[in-house]
C-alpha cells in the first residue's frame, strides 16, 4: 500500500510525539551530594544509578561517581573507588535518601564508614565516618563526625551532608513541544471550496 503525503506526515508526527511523551522503562537517576562543616563545604560530588535499583547501593550498582575533597584539592572517580579494595564502602539507601553506615574492614582494622575508598597504606583516597547523628555501630575507632581525605593523612570535620537530585527536563514542556510539532507537521493549507 502506497502512503499518501498526508498519511506519511501523520505517521511521522505520531512517532515523534510518542518518543517525547512515552516514559522510558528504565532511566538513570543522578544525585548531587555535599558534606559541610557547619556552613563550609568540605567535599562534594555526584553519583548515578539505574532507577530500577532500590535499597542500599554499592559502588557496583553505580553508573558514575565522583567526589571532590575541597581542602585537599583532590578528586576521585568510580574507577578509583572500584579498584581500591581497602576500606571500600559506598552505602546510599534509595528509600531513605541518605547515606547509611556499615563496617568497612581493611588492613589496619575495622572502621565504621558511610563512604570510603583508600589504598592499602591509607595514603590516598577518601573516608567518611558516620556523622554524630548516625550510629557508630559500636566501633571504638569510628571517630563519629570526622571526614578523612588522605592526601596523605589530612582530616576534616564534617557536621552534616545533603543529597539532592539533578533536575530533569520538565515532562510538561516535552509534551507541549511534541503536540506543537505534531500540529506543525500535520498542518495543511486547505484550498477554498468553489
Amino acid at each position: 500500500m502506497k502512503l499518501t503525503g498526508r498519511m506519511a506526515k501523520w505517521l511521522l508526527a505520531t512517532s515523534v510525539a510518542a518518543s517525547f511523551t512515552l516514559p522510558a522503562s528504565a532511566s538513570v537517576v543522578t544525585d548531587n551530594f555535599v558534606f559541610l562543616n557547619n556552613s563550609s563545604v568540605v567535599a562534594n560530588g555526584s553519583f548515578s544509578y539505574d532507577s530500577s535499583k532500590s535499597g542500599t547501593l554499592t559502588y557496583a550498582n553505580l553508573h558514575s561517581f565522583t567526589v571532590n575533597l575541597v581542602a585537599q584539592a583532590q578528586s576521585y572517580d568510580l574507577a578509583f573507588a572500584r579498584s581500591n579494595k581497602n576500606y571500600n564502602y559506598f552505602g546510599y539507601n534509595t528509600n531513605l535518601n541518605a547515606f547509611v553506615p556499615a563496617l568497612a574492614p581493611g588492613t589496619q582494622g575495622v572502621y565504621a564508614a558511610i563512604m570510603s575508598a583508600t589504598n592499602r597504606r591509607l595514603t590516598n583516597g577518601f573516608f567518611f565516618d558516620p556523622l554524630r547523628s548516625q550510629s557508630n555501630l559500636g566501633v571504638a575507632n569510628s571517630n563519629d563526625g570526622v571526614f578523612a581525605g588522605y592526601a596523605p593523612y589530612a582530616v576534616n570535620t564534617a557536621t552534616s551532608y545533603s543529597i539532592s537530585p539533578v533536575p530533569l527536563p520538565c515532562a510538561g514542556i516535552l509534551m507541549g513541544s511534541a503536540i506543537g510539532l505534531w500540529g506543525a507537521v500535520g498542518f495543511r493549507k486547505r484550498k477554498p471550496v468553489a
